[in-house]
């Protein structure tokens, strides 16, 4: 990861790459001008050190004799003595030349030495200036890359802000894609319950038509076969046939029976209505359960059943019936839903049942 401590790291190699054969003279020039410095300051305490000593050669002993010399003309007044003042003297000039030299060579050292010192400041201070001037474009290029580092910073939380923005959009669909889910969920669930109740209103319906049509009985024939021959065998039998007075759809039932069941060979009675009270669907009447209209009976209502006709067997004793007679009472057609179980009668009982020919009756 770049910090701005790698980037001032990296500013300041590049400004000492860029010119190391100046920072290498100066510095050996430095070090040449102290060398030289030291030399100096060598040669300048040897030359006081000669004028130490030219002192001391010219002073110590002529000091001494001089002193004693003018101490024995002034006191003593003799004339030999002004001449050893005299050659006293003369030695000090000696002593005076030295001194003189060294004194000269220490000035002359001295400025030498005030000169390499100056031109040792002058190089240190352009040492000086170059770090300085580095070190402030140094400087200079770590606040352009704080800078730049700043608005890479700003740039980077602006783009985190954008992220953040949009996993939030996206936390949003997906929250609203989960909600229409559930709405189209609730939506289909809605719809396959109106699917269920339309097709429970349709079986109604259905229900309703079939109740409303009327009860239809046809012949069919397949070959030599027709939809009768089941009731053929019983050609012995006899019926008597009635419906409800001013019911024509029951009126229309009782003829197609006695249409078939004459054609089947039996004995008929024509159809009349009564105002006595029936049961719903087609009743067949026997006088007693074991008579032999019984079984007669049965086939009757098994072919009824094949026609889809609600039919039920039952036993009266009725005085007028005998026990080849078959009494049957065409009654209103039942409601839906009525004809689903088998009810026990006093007497008898009701069956619905389906006829066990193949050849449907209409």
């Amino acid at each position: 990861m770049i910090t701005v401590k790698n980037i001032h790291s990296c500013i300041f190699a590049l400004l000492l790459w860029e010119e190391p054969i100046d920072i290498a003279k100066l510095q050996t020039s430095v070090s040449g001008l102290e060398a030289k410095l030291s030399h100096v300051a060598a040669l300048l305490s040897w030359a006081t050190g000669a004028v130490v000593l030219g002192l001391v050669i010219e002073y110590w002993d002529d000091a001494i004799n001089a002193i004693k010399a003018l101490t024995g003309c002034v006191v003593h007044r003799r004339l030999d003595e002004w001449r050893t003042l005299e050659r006293h003297i003369k030695t000090a000039v000696i002593g005076g030349v030295f001194i003189t030299l060294g004194v000269g060579a220490e000035l002359w050292y001295e400025h030498q030495a005030a000169t390499l010192e100056a031109d040792l400041e002058t190089d240190n201070g352009k040492l000086v200036a170059f770090l300085n001037g580095k070190a402030s474009n140094a400087e200079k290029e770590a606040g352009g890359a704080n800078e730049r580092a700043a608005t890479l910073e700003g740039a980077n939380q602006a783009q985190q802000g954008a992220l953040a923005t949009l996993s939030k959009e996206a936390s949003d669909a997906k929250a609203a894609q989960q909600k229409v889910e559930v709405q189209l969920a609730a939506a289909n669930r809605s719809v396959a319950e109106a699917n269920l109740l339309a097709d429970q209103e349709r079986v109604k319906e259905l229900a309703l038509e079939d109740f409303m049509s009327s009860r239809v009985i046809g012949e069919s024939t397949r070959g030599t076969q027709t939809s009768f021959d089941s009731l053929k065998p019983f050609s012995w039998a006899k019926a008597r046939i009635d419906f409800p007075e001013g019911d024509a759809e029951a009126k229309r039932l009782a003829k197609g029976i006695e249409i078939n069941l004459k054609m089947a060979g039996w004995q008929i009675t024509p159809a009349v209505p009564t105002e006595a009270g029936y049961f719903d669907g087609v009743s067949l009447v026997t006088r007693f359960v074991n008579s032999r209209s019984r079984s007669a009976a049965e086939a009757v209502a098994h072919f009824l059943g094949g026609c889809s006709i609600d039919a039920f067997v039952m036993a009266v004793a009725l005085p007028d019936l005998d026990d080849e007679t078959v009494l049957v009472h065409v009654g209103l057609k039942p409601m839906p839903n009525e004809n689903d179980h088998l009810k026990e009668m006093a007497g008898g009982f009701t069956r619905w049942t389906k006829s066990p020919i193949d050849l449907p009756c209409r």
